[in-house]
């Protein structure tokens, strides 16, 4: 890829997971768009100037965004990606957000 690093997950074998589902799943052009997603989410946990609901809203609609740039099957298996991303987040954002107090 580049020298970015990714930030999606919140571990290290999280991360690397996530990054080896949207090579797969998701062309670069996603990826990277995704990747920027995830970081503002992460900002945004950090900041707390927004409630975790509006972090996590925000996350959504980056997501979608990200995955609107392509056509076809990768903008299919990205979709569902994502929704595994988003899953994560509702299951364990609370525990990320209120750790960053």
């Amino acid at each position: 890829m580049n020298d970015q690093v990714w930030q999606c997950g919140d571990n290290f074998l999280n991360r690397y997971l996530a990054l080896k589902g949207a090579l797969v799943s998701c062309t670069r052009n996603q990826s990277w768009k995704i990747n920027n997603c995830c970081q503002i989410h992460d900002n945004c946990y950090d900041e707390k100037t927004l409630s975790r609901y509006e972090c996590d809203t925000s996350l959504e609609k980056c997501f979608e965004d990200a995955i609107s740039i392509e056509i076809g099957l990768k903008k299919f298996t990205c979709k569902v990606l994502i929704s595994t991303f988003q899953i994560f987040v509702e299951m364990f954002g609370n525990r990320a957000y209120n750790k960053t107090i």
